[in-house]
C-alpha cells in the first residue's frame, strides 16, 4: 500500500469542494439560466415591421445573450 501525502488530502478535498459546488450552482442557477435563455429564444422570434424597432430588439438579444454567457461562465452551469 502507497502513502498518500498531504497534497493528496488537499487536492482530494479541494476536487470534492469543486464538484459540491458546481452541483450547489446548477441547484441555484439552473432554473434561472434556463428560464433567461428561453426568453432570449423568444425575442429571437420575434419579427416587428420596421428597422428601428429591430436595431432596438437585436441590441436587446445581444445583451442578454452576453449576460447569460457571462453567467454560465461565472456559475459553471451549462443550459
Amino acid at each position: 500500500m502507497t502513502q498518500r501525502d498531504d497534497g493528496h488530502d488537499y487536492r482530494d478535498s479541494k476536487n470534492k469542494a469543486m464538484a459540491h459546488e458546481k452541483k450547489t450552482n446548477q441547484q441555484k442557477y439552473g432554473v434561472a439560466l434556463a428560464g433567461l435563455n428561453n426568453q432570449i429564444n423568444r425575442l429571437n422570434q420575434l419579427n416587428p415591421s420596421d428597422t428601428y424597432t429591430k436595431q432596438q430588439l437585436s441590441t436587446i438579444i445581444d445583451d442578454l445573450t452576453d449576460v447569460l454567457v457571462d453567467l454560465k461562465m461565472e456559475t459553471g452551469v451549462d443550459v
